[in-house]
C-alpha cells in the first residue's frame, strides 16, 4: 500500500507541472526576478522531466506526418533531437535562473504530455 502511494505522489508531482506549463512560462517571462526564477526552475524541471516523452512520441508523429517503412526510424532519431534539446532548454532554465535579464530560450515545440508550449522569451 506505501509503494502504491508513493507511485501516485510521484505521478502526481510530475504531472502537475507538465500540465500548469502555462502558468510557469508566465511566471519564467515576467520582469520581476521574485516571479521569474520559481518560473524558471519549474519550467526547466518540467521540461527535464518530459523530455524521454520526445524520444517515445517521436516515431508516432513521423509515422503520422509521413505514413511508410522508414519514418518511424527517421521520427526515433527525430525524438531523440527534440529530447536533446527539451532536456538542454531545461538545463538552461534551470541554471540561467538566477541571472536577472535572461528569461530562457523559446520552446519551438509543444510539450507531448499535454500538446501546450511551454513557452520562453529571450532576453533583449
Amino acid at each position: 500500500m506505501r509503494k502504491l502511494a508513493l507511485v501516485l505522489l510521484m505521478v502526481v508531482a510530475l504531472a502537475t507541472p507538465a500540465l500548469a506549463g502555462d502558468a510557469f512560462s508566465d511566471w519564467a517571462n515576467s520582469d520581476r526576478y521574485v516571479e521569474k526564477v520559481p518560473g524558471m526552475i519549474l519550467r526547466g524541471v518540467t521540461n527535464a522531466v518530459v523530455s524521454p516523452l520526445d524520444v517515445i512520441m517521436g516515431p508516432v508523429h513521423e509515422y503520422n506526418d509521413h505514413p511508410g517503412w522508414a519514418f518511424p526510424l527517421t521520427g526515433l532519431l527525430r525524438g531523440v533531437q527534440n529530447g536533446l534539446d527539451r532536456l538542454g532548454r531545461g538545463v538552461i532554465d534551470v541554471g540561467g535562473s538566477v541571472f536577472p535579464k535572461f528569461n530562457g530560450f523559446p520552446d519551438y515545440k509543444p510539450c507531448p504530455l499535454t500538446g501546450r508550449s511551454l513557452g520562453g522569451k529571450a532576453a533583449a
